[in-house]
């Protein structure tokens, strides 16, 4: 990156003398009326559109040209009193010229930058979820149907895993929202830590929901991993007085796999690992159960 910007820089210096050299040359060569004057007002301004560092080479040359164009005929070096001035005029207006404009183009690049910062963070804002630092449920619904067009043309299954936690609902009335944001927050934590470095993804679901896709493995796999999620959470020790299930906060997790090769639609997966949460549930949660076609769990931990 930064060599990038240096190249840039670079070209601009050499663009910019070159041209500044190529309009004083010209005037020279063609004796145009009034070339002080264009010198001044045109060709300067356009030399100098790299800001201060680009304009550098530009203004030497300008100032360069000045020194030369205003000497006496014949005489190089050799000036009157009004030559004099002239020259020293056309030196300060270069060299202040190349400092505003180094300023402005300083301005214009930070309010650049700014722009740039507040889009990324809108945009990372449209996948986030605000709460937990997880992404959404609209960044979720992406990745799932990449993950689904890919699994579709390869030889690896794809599983997906919705976490509930259990009787959340309760832990919000014993301890109130403050107490039930914190908690959502720490099981975010233990969610990511476990899928680290796997190549696997987790979002906030909605409410207390989350989710996991998990490319390129099996049931035995995302039962393995999910297991290790559910105790990850219960090893948090989070008081729960309210749930039927533990004194602490658990959750329940329901799976379902594809099959290498078959094509998936999101929906109808979410659906059913969803059928697998309520097994989950059904059959006293805080456990991890497995989606089947007769919706009967065909794995229990």
């Amino acid at each position: 990156m930064k060599e990038s910007k240096s190249s840039e820089l670079w070209l601009k210096c050499l663009l910019g003398a070159f041209g500044t050299l190529a309009a004083c040359a010209l005037l020279y060569i063609f004796h145009i009326p009034n070339a002080d004057d264009i010198l001044l007002t045109l060709v300067v301004p356009i030399a100098f559109f790299g800001g201060f560092t680009a304009g550098v080479p530009s203004g030497l040359v300008v100032i360069l040209y000045a020194v030369f164009a205003f000497s006496e005929p014949n005489q190089p070096l050799h000036y009157t009193q009004t030559s004099t001035v002239k020259v020293l005029v056309v030196a300060s207006c270069t060299a202040v010229l190349v400092i505003l404009l180094g300023i402005l183009k300083m301005h214009c690049e930070r309010i650049r930058e700014n722009l740039l910062k507040s889009e990324k963070e809108v945009e990372t804002l449209k996948v986030q979820d605000p709460l937990t630092g997880l992404p959404n449920r609209s960044a979720l619904e992406r990745v799932l149907h990449q993950e689904s067009d890919a699994a579709a043309h390869t030889e690896f299954p794809l599983s997906f895993a919705l976490i509930d936690l259990d009787y959340f609902k309760q832990y919000n009335n014993a301890n109130g929202r403050t107490a039930g944001d914190n908690c959502l927050k720490r099981v975010a934590e233990a969610i990511n830590k476990e899928i680290q470095g796997a190549g696997f993804f987790a979002a906030r679901f909605g409410g207390e929901e989350f989710a996991v896709v998990m490319p390129n493995t099996d049931t035995g796999e995302a039962q393995a991993l999910c297991r290790k999620i559910k105790d990850s959470i219960e090893a948090l020790q989070i008081p729960h007085s309210g749930s039927a299930a533990s004194s602490v906060v658990t959750v329940s997790i329901g799976i379902a796999t594809a099959a290498p090769k078959r094509r998936v639609v999101e929906n109808s997966f979410v659906c059913e690992a969803d059928k697998a949460l309520s097994c989950a549930k059904d059959n006293g949660r805080n456990r991890v159960e497995i989606y089947s076609e007769s919706s009967a769990p065909a794995a229990k931990s």
